[in-house]
């Protein structure tokens, strides 16, 4: 628990925080790979900008982002809110503004959009477990050790030009030569990695083990576990949603079976999915047999999940 004075703390923190910003210098913040990312994206968007149709096609991009200003303000927020509280913890400092970004920007933004495959509570343990797993330990350990900056401007190319190469061939089934023979690549790509950084970490342990290096391998972890409970809500949010924009086609009894929809699946993703799934209502139902529907779906949703406890 933090006291009164951390609060404070971090208040001043964020007040603070534009005038230390100014103070960090970039570049050496970024080590060789991140660096050679950033520049092979950068030269892609300045392709992208000199053609027309890939330009247009960006600004449409660009214009769903803008539509999803509200959500992204909220998630925005929300990380905010979960970085002064690790600050407050002193488990944040300006040195990990850089894993803030990366996190943020292939993590939070890019799963913002992967929610719609969220169908039950499995999705989000899958992610707790990956968070947790052994392989963040071993891209965190490949990340750590890099080549020099022009070997790392080779390594990004070869890697994505293959893996453009290999999601493009699952397009087509006559291609599926090409993306098995492009999986191998990438397998032996990534056999070599790992053992060049198994090589690194025996010759350069003390490195591995600093302590500033050991907060960029937590950090991610505690803000992707914190981050979780806004995911489950905003998915569930966007359930219900979907669910009241169906069944208001359905029924003139729209408030009751708002009511009796929070009332029996409430925060529940898993039962608000099953009740989507099965319940069957229409304009010639009246209210008492809208509530017998419901108590039918409930029994569906209770025989299934002791079912699913029983193979647990």
């Amino acid at each position: 628990m933090f006291d009164v004075v951390n609060l404070n703390n971090s208040i001043t923190f964020f007040f603070t925080f534009a005038l230390k910003i100014n103070d960090v210098n970039w570049i050496s913040c970024f080590n060789n790979r991140e660096l050679a990312i950033i520049i092979w994206v950068g030269a892609f968007l300045i392709w992208a900008i000199c053609h027309k149709n890939i330009r247009q096609s960006t600004v449409d991009v660009l214009k769903g982002i803008w539509d999803l200003r509200r959500i992204l303000l909220t998630m925005i927020l929300y990380v905010v809110s979960c970085v002064g509280i690790l600050y407050a913890l002193n488990l944040f400092s300006l040195k990990l503004l850089k894993d803030l970004l990366f996190w943020f920007a292939f993590f939070a933004f890019a799963e913002l959009f992967n929610l719609s495959k969220a169908e039950n509570i499995n999705y989000f343990k899958a992610i707790i477990i990956h968070s947790i797993s052994l392989l963040i330990v071993i891209e965190y350990i490949a990340n750590l050790f890099c080549f020099s900056l022009g070997w790392e401007l080779v390594l990004v190319f070869v890697l994505g030009f293959i893996s453009f190469i290999n999601a493009f061939s699952t397009l087509k089934p006559k291609d599926a030569s090409v993306h098995s023979c492009t999986n191998k690549i990438l397998s032996y790509i990534g056999m070599g990695l790992f053992g060049y950084t198994i090589y690194r970490s025996f010759i350069n342990y003390e490195e591995l083990f600093a302590a500033e290096n050991l907060q960029s391998l937590i950090f991610p972890i505690l803000m992707t576990l914190m981050f979780i409970p806004y995911m489950y809500f905003f998915r569930l949010y966007a359930k219900y949603e979907e669910w009241f924009l169906r069944i208001s086609f359905r029924t003139d009894y729209i408030k009751d079976v708002k009511k009796m929809t929070f009332r029996h699946c409430f925060v529940n993703l898993n039962k608000i999915v099953v009740f989507e799934q099965n319940i069957k209502i229409n304009r010639t139902m009246g209210l008492p047999e809208i509530i017998a529907e419901f108590e039918r779906v409930e029994q569906i949703y209770n025989q299934s999940d002791k079912l699913c406890k029983r193979v647990l």
